[in-house]
């Protein structure tokens, strides 16, 4: 069943591109039905020692509030993430692509896994870190 919802909410997705770009598109985003959560990804390319590794860095947000700061937050803590990887393991960082969508970043996830040739590296719960750093 779980499989099922997941389908039909990855089947009636549509596509809004900002801007015109080549393949693959930067700043796009997805929208899902029903949404609870944000979620903001940038496809990366790591180059290490010659070899090249394509990742997936999402941040996750719940749907409350602006949604325009929301994702600016998300991309403070992507791009934060892109900076202490490049700091201490990866030789460089390129950006392949920027998604943003009204769901939670395992239905992204699943949705880029069809079309991209990637790994999930970390999906960052920016709640839970903004909590952090109220206390």
């Amino acid at each position: 069943m779980k499989q099922l919802v997941i389908f039909i909410a990855v089947a009636s997705c549509t596509f809004f591109a900002k801007g015109q770009t080549s393949s693959p598109p930067i700043n796009t985003e997805i929208s899902f039905n029903a949404p609870t959560k944000l979620c903001s990804c940038e496809l990366v390319k790591l180059k290490h020692d010659s070899k090249n590794q394509a990742l997936g860095i999402f941040a996750e947000k719940d749907l409350k509030g602006n949604m325009e700061k929301n994702y600016k937050l998300m991309d403070e803590y992507i791009r934060k993430e892109k900076y202490h990887l490049q700091k201490g393991f990866v030789d460089d960082i390129s950006v392949m692509g920027t998604y943003k969508s009204r769901t939670d970043c395992m239905t992204l996830y699943r949705h880029l896994r069809l079309q991209n040739n990637f790994r999930m590296y970390h999906i960052l719960n920016v709640d839970v870190l903004l909590s952090l750093v109220e206390k």
